[in-house]
């Protein structure tokens, strides 16, 4: 993946045109010794990102964004375009500022070649933020809706929504420990299919130097979907994590 991105300024405006380019190749993964072709899933997304901004308050902005994309895959069926007009809040980081982030709202589209696949037309949300509620105490919400594709009968288009929020304590100086929900829908457009999960979570992490972080999070993840023959189910998830920046 690769991206840049232009900035500017002019006294309280300022402007932003971004690019962003995904390269993606899948292994074939076998099921009881029979492979299972993922090239569907290979291929290469491209971005363009417009902004204009206006400085309401120190540190806050209002903003509306245009964004287009072109996604081509190995299997043509898959290919897409689309775009994003939105507008938001954005939130920077600085001297007082408890709240940073930014949160948005608007209209998306997105076109698919293959005739199993219909046009996502739809409203858009996305965004996150992170709030110092007090000294020791940071909460964080973030969430998202966009258009994706899935190989379920055969190609399908997908609506993602997700959302989820969490609480972090800093209990010592080098320890935090947090606990937060996190939710995440698909919709499988022509397949009369909905697959939703939540997943409460908690979390630690110990703080070894200023550059090397050791974390481990708990998840309990429940699924349920609408499609016929699909199994509801519970797992419980734990993932230890090793963080090193150089």
């Amino acid at each position: 993946m690769a991206s840049a991105a232009l900035n500017k300024r002019f006294d309280r405006w300022w402007t932003s045109l971004g690019i962003a380019g995904s390269w993606i190749h899948y292994d074939t993964p076998t099921f009881q010794g029979v492979p299972v072709p993922q090239n569907f899933r290979d291929g290469n997304i491209g971005v363009v990102t417009g902004r204009v901004g206006y400085v309401v308050a120190p540190l806050t902005s209002v903003f509306a964004e245009w964004s287009g994309n072109q996604r081509n895959f190995e299997v043509g069926a898959f290919d897409s375009d689309g775009y994003r007009v939105v507008g938001g809040l954005l939130l920077e980081p600085g001297p007082g500022a408890r709240i940073k982030g930014e949160v948005y709202a608007g209209y998306m589209n997105q076109n698919y070649t293959g005739a199993t696949f219909q046009t996502v037309s739809t409203y858009t949300y996305g965004g996150a933020l992170a709030w110092l509620v007090a000294p020791r105490w940071t909460a964080v919400l973030e969430g998202n809706r966009v258009a994706l594709e899935s190989g379920l009968n055969n190609g399908v288009s997908v609506i993602e929504s997700t959302a989820g929020a969490r609480m972090d304590y800093q209990l010592l100086p080098n320890l935090v420990v947090g606990a937060g929900v996190s939710y995440l829908a698909d919709q499988y457009l022509s397949a009369g299919r909905t697959d939703s999960s939540w997943s409460p979570l908690a979390s630690i992490k110990y703080f070894v130097s200023p550059n090397v972080t050791l974390g481990f999070d708990y998840r309990n993840l429940m699924f349920d979907s609408t499609g016929p023959g699909v199994l509801t189910y519970y797992r419980n998830l734990y993932l230890l994590s090793l963080t090193a920046r150089l």
